[in-house]
């Protein structure tokens, strides 16, 4: 492992020094509880200390009740150099990070990093107000290997089976972005870029090039502005 430098202050930098956790790599496509030594509480189901992992980019909080994806798609950890998942508490954050991962049955030479982090909403850092961050660092692959499938990065608060708010659907190569549900959008809009959000008041304000203006990085705005209410 090396160090990884994400883009903002939300974001925790990984160095390979102990003080990060790595999952278990037999778990598969199955599902990984992990506490997190912090009280994260937003939608209004309350408070809770643990999640759920899947390798493949996401996780679910509160039961079935809320999923969060930074970059969902298959993932392969089988093998000793497909890369790995950490995590760590910090305070009041947690972050999960995907190091150097490789896409299931996609070439060896592709990898993708990027990085989940949580928090309880006073963390300077994120931004106060802020709970969530969505942080990625070199971006290679994406569904492109396997059409028509897209990674679908959003947040979806009652597990409806789609997700209700969503920053874009990631399943070609280059760097196109044309908003959050238009056409297929290139994997490396997302290099270097960190995105910070209430997940409290999401979908509130649907400016959606506010964010895009910024550079990706929203600071201490409390609101997500890429991503719109589907409904």
């Amino acid at each position: 492992s090396e160090s990884i430098n994400f883009v903002g202050t939300g974001c925790m930098d990984y160095e390979p020094d102990g003080s990060w956790t790595s999952i278990n790599r037999s778990f598969g496509n199955g599902f990984q509880s992990l506490g997190m030594g912090i009280q994260f509480n937003d939608f209004g189901s309350g408070t809770t200390s643990s999640l759920n992992l899947r390798d493949d980019g996401y996780v679910i909080l509160y039961g079935n009740s809320m999923y969060f994806a930074a970059f969902p798609a298959s993932v392969d950890l089988t093998e000793a150099n497909s890369g790995h998942i950490w995590y760590k508490t910090d305070g009041d954050r947690f972050a999960v990070t995907w190091e150097d991962v490789k896409q299931d049955n996609g070439p060896t030479t592709l990898r993708n990093t990027f990085q989940m982090v949580f928090s309880t909403g006073q963390n300077a850092g994120m931004g106060i107000g802020n709970t969530v961050c969505y942080c990625y660092a070199d971006m290679q692959w994406a569904y492109f290997v396997h059409p028509p499938y897209t990674a679908k990065v959003g947040v979806n608060p009652h597990q409806t089976g789609a997700h209700v708010y969503q920053l874009g659907q990631f399943s070609a190569p280059g760097d196109n972005y044309d908003g959050p549900y238009n056409t297929r959008d290139g994997i490396d809009w997302l290099d270097h870029k960190t995105f910070c959000f209430n997940s409290d008041v999401l979908g509130t304000d649907t400016d959606a090039e506010t964010l895009l203006q910024t550079g990706g990085n929203v600071g201490g705005d409390p609101h997500f502005k890429t991503w719109h209410n589907e409904h």
